[in-house]
């Protein structure tokens, strides 16, 4: 009856320090990454989980219907702008997807130089500046204009037009403290 007794003991001692364990990873530092694993599995063994369905949704869908370049320029500048407020809040410390934009249908070339000309007549590089860009052959040059003094958009675009492209992720680089648009 002793050595049950001791081994009961020993076990509940056990179960105590993997619950402390496991409450030290989910309040402290490495806890996205516990739920990150825990999403990960319960998406591999078929549970689905209201809470990692609302907690990793991280991008708007956005079906864009437009006529024109300059329309699909002001709206990938609109929407990095956004991107770039909601992301840079305090807080905010993780690389985000802010927009996943899907074109119905081709209008014609975009470029970094479009975009930002648009930026620079509207005032948007008030909230978000482009001094550097990149041209039709994919090198970095000065903006020609002025769009503020920092680099604040990172153009990773397929071709370095967007032309027959039919998605378009609008994301924020924390390393980088930058505006991706990839495509």
């Amino acid at each position: 009856m002793k050595g049950f007794a001791i081994n009961v003991i020993g076990i509940m001692i056990i179960a105590l320090i993997g619950v402390a364990v496991l409450l030290i990873f989910i309040s402290g530092s490495l806890s996205s990454t516990v739920n990150s694993a825990f999403c990960y599995f319960s998406n591999y063994i078929g549970i689905s989980s209201d809470f990692c369905e609302n907690k990793y949704e991280l991008s708007e869908i956005i079906k864009l219907d437009v006529d024109s370049e300059e329309e699909l320029a002001r709206h990938i500048s609109a929407y990095s702008i956004l991107c770039w407020k909601e992301a840079t809040k305090p807080l905010k410390r993780k690389d985000i997807v802010c927009y996943q934009i899907f074109l119905n249908k081709q209008v014609g070339k975009v470029s970094e130089l479009d975009l930002t000309e648009l930026m620079e007549a509207e005032n948007g590089c008030d909230e978000l500046q482009n001094s550097v860009i990149k041209d039709d052959w994919g090198t970095e040059i000065e903006y020609p204009g002025y769009c503020g003094d920092r680099d604040e958009i990172e153009w990773d675009v397929s071709g370095n037009v967007i032309e027959n492209q039919t998605l378009i992720l609008i994301k924020y680089n924390t390393e980088q403290n930058q505006i991706v648009i990839k495509c």
